[in-house]
């Protein structure tokens, strides 16, 4: 079995558990760091015809910080992954195409 495979192997087996892994940091300085960093890419994009790429967008923990009105793709190579994404941008009325690919 290849390298990536055993990587994509584990992130599915933790996918529907790895927020709860991470929780601390989120509600400590990371979730800080998160919306902040997004806050600031919303004030410097010109959101006329703009796209957004996420690589490796995980569990999707950064969906709800988003730019509105701005089209959004976002990737990564475990399919579990890609399904608690897809779980977040229902909860957060966001339109992401989300894609599973290895890049």
């Amino acid at each position: 079995m290849s390298e990536n495979n055993k990587i994509k192997k584990r992130y599915d087996r933790v996918a529907p558990v790895y927020d709860s892994l991470e929780y601390l940091m989120e509600k400590g300085k990371m979730g800080d760091w998160r919306q902040n960093l997004w806050q600031r890419v919303e004030d410097k994009i010109d959101k006329d015809n703009m796209r957004l790429l996420e690589a490796g967008v995980g569990s999707g923990k950064n969906i709800e910080y988003y730019p509105d009105n701005i089209e959004i793709y976002a990737i990564d190579f475990s399919p579990k992954m890609i399904q608690e994404a897809e779980k977040k941008a229902k909860k957060y009325n966001r339109e992401v195409k989300l894609l599973e690919m290895d890049i």
